[in-house]
Order: structure tokens, then sequence, then C-alpha cells
């Protein structure tokens, strides 16, 4: 490396106006001649240079200029900056030769029929390809898909076994992690839904019941609105076939422990609220859950009763659900006055929601 500054006469042209320091010192560092220098100062040499500051530019400090000033003998030092340069090696991109790319879409084809646990992106790596090229021929939507022969990889040549064998073998940690994953989740899912179903309020205005486990993905929204309202309510899994004493020992104890109205959610052949209504004089509303017939025959179940046994029958599925509380709150709100004030403030703020105009 070079030792002079750069720009060396504009710098020597700075260092003669602003500086003290001998024409020998400036000579010596500028690597020029004295009598140069010389010139510079007489304003011989170097005429129309602009004078470069070493200090601006970082190759001589004040402090060094200072002492090459006091001591004649003294010479100027180049300030030297060591820079760090770090080169980041790039990852080579693997190239592919012409002859072998329309091996990539059968090796492809057969990394997916013979280790369907790999990710798109896996294989994308693995022989080359995008991600979304393989999505295609995992779909069977690629446009050369009827074509395509399954080859190996490792025999075209577009990757190694071990490779596949590493690539696998994250393929089956992250599954198995996704597993577990939904296993605890669901365990969650169960351990909220025991303690929302367990739920028992000695103070209980609504009884809530239905035929199976299975019907409380719907009747989940009638508890919830019920909730919003401040309705306290209890729910019960009970079946009109398969469990009617537990259903006789609930309809018995409904009056006593203050439930006013029961709303029941059943499916298929749906007799639980007719049965419920039969055996109390509670007003009942029914909930027809859907079924493998869409909830027709659920609702036919509950709500073709005999005259003499009424049962307030909801629309199927959701909606009813939200609605057989509503109902049951619209009956609770002519007893209880603050039931009534959310009642009305509900409505008022439903109206809110509705534009007036359709653009």
């Amino acid at each position: 490396m070079n030792d002079k500054p750069l720009m060396p006469k504009a710098t020597a042209v700075w260092l003669v106006e602003n500086t003290k320091i001998s024409f020998k010192q400036i000579a010596d560092f500028c690597a020029l001649h004295e009598l140069e220098v010389k010139g510079i100062a007489d304003g011989d040499v170097a005429k129309g240079i602009k004078a470069y500051n070493p200090i601006l530019a970082g190759q001589l400090t004040r402090e060094e200029i200072e002492e090459s000033s006091n001591d004649i003998n003294r010479p100027l030092a180049l300030n030297k900056k060591t820079l760090d340069i770090t080169t980041v090696k790039k990852k080579k991109l693997k190239y592919i030769p012409l002859s072998k790319r329309q091996d990539r879409p059968s090796s492809a084809l057969w990394l997916i029929k013979n280790y369907s646990q790999l990710s798109d992106g896996q294989i994308g790596k693995l022989v080359g390809s995008t991600k979304n090229t393989v999505s295609l021929i995992r779909k069977n939507t690629y446009w050369n898909s009827s074509n395509l022969v399954a080859k190996d990889p490792v025999v075209a040549n577009l990757s190694s076994q071990i490779d596949i064998k590493n690539a696998v073998e994250k393929a089956n940690r992250r599954i198995a992690r996704e597993k577990k994953e939904k296993i605890k989740k669901e365990k969650i899912k169960k351990e909220d839904w025991l303690k929302k179903l367990m739920k028992i309020n000695s103070f209980a205005l609504v009884g809530v019941i239905m035929g199976s486990k299975s019907d409380w993905k719907t009747m989940t929204h009638c508890c919830d609105t019920l909730q919003k309202f401040g309705v306290k309510y209890e729910v019960k899994v009970i079946s009109a076939h398969r469990t009617p004493n537990r259903l006789h020992k609930f309809l018995n104890q409904a009056k006593k422990n203050n439930i006013e109205i029961i709303i029941a959610g059943a499916g298929g052949a749906a007799h639980l609220a007719g049965v419920a209504a039969s055996l109390s004089t509670l007003p009942v509303l029914g909930v027809p859950i859907e079924s493998k017939l869409k909830g027709i025959d659920s609702l036919l179940s509950t709500v073709q009763m005999p005259s003499g046994i009424p049962v307030g029958t909801l629309a199927i599925g959701k909606a009813g659900a939200i609605n057989a509380a509503l109902l049951a709150i619209s009956i609770l709100s002519v007893r209880y006055n603050k039931i009534h004030k959310k009642l009305v403030n509900y409505r008022n703020n439903f109206e809110k929601k509705i534009p007036k105009n359709p653009y």
C-alpha cells in the first residue's frame, strides 16, 4: 500500500496555507520535491489546484500537525485506517443441464408418490423446480401431467440419496410436531368444552339440553347468546332415547331449580323437545340440528307435534340456536326488567347496523 496521501499536491497546498510545517516535512509527507513545495508557496506551482483538507479526509489529525509544527525534524505520519472487510460466501445456484431439465417434473412426481410427507418446497429444492410446479404436479393439474413418468431423482442425477434422506427426516419431524400440537389443541378444546358443559348454576333461568355431545357445536351459539345478555343457564347432554331416566330426573328438578324455559337441540329422529314438552309444563323451544338430510328430518321431528303438546320450533342449525336464546330472553323480559332493558338496547343496536340505502 502507498504511504503518500490522496491528492498529494492539493494536500500540500492546504498544508502550506494553513500550517507552520516546514517545506521539507510537507515534501516528505506528500512525496514531492522540496522545491515543488517552495514553488507552491511562491505561487509558481499548482496554480488553480484547490486545497484538500487532510484532516477532513482522515489522513492527518490535528494532534499530528501540532506535534510536527513544534518539532521541525519530526516527519508527518499518515493516519492509516484498517477496514475490516468481510466477504459473504454466496450459495452457488445448482446448475441443471438443459438435457436434464425435462427430468425435473418426473422426479417431482416420483418423490410425491414415494415420500408424500415431503412439502412442495422440499421437493422443489431437491429436484431444482419451483414450489408452484410441484403443487400443480401433486394436484394433477400440471400442463404435461398425462405424459409424466415417475423417475428417481438420484438416477436422474438431480439429487443425492443423502439429501432425500435428510429431507424425509425433516418432514417426519414436522409432521410429528404438527400432530403433537393438534392433540394438544384438541385436549384444551375438550377441557374447555367439559368445563362449559358441566357448568351448573342453581339460579339458572334456562335449561339447555341436547341429544348428544356432537350437538354442542350448534348449541354453543345458543349459550353464547344467553351469556351476552347475562342470562344464567344450565347445560346437559340428555338423549330422549338413550338416557330416558336422566331426562325424567332433569325435568322433575327443573322447577325446583327455578328453571323457567327449556331449550332442546336434537338431530335426526329429534324427539327430545317433544318428549320434554310432554313431561313438563315449562315452555320448550326446539332447535333442529343439521343432519345427513340437511336437518329436514330434525325439523319435521321437532315441529310436527300433536295438538295439545306445543314445541316452539326454530330454524335449523346455528340460526335456530341463536334465535332460541333470543326467544327465551324475550319471554323472560316480560318478568325481568333488567333483561328487558338489555333486549331493547340489543334491538336498537341491531337496527343501527342495517344500512338505510343499498349504495
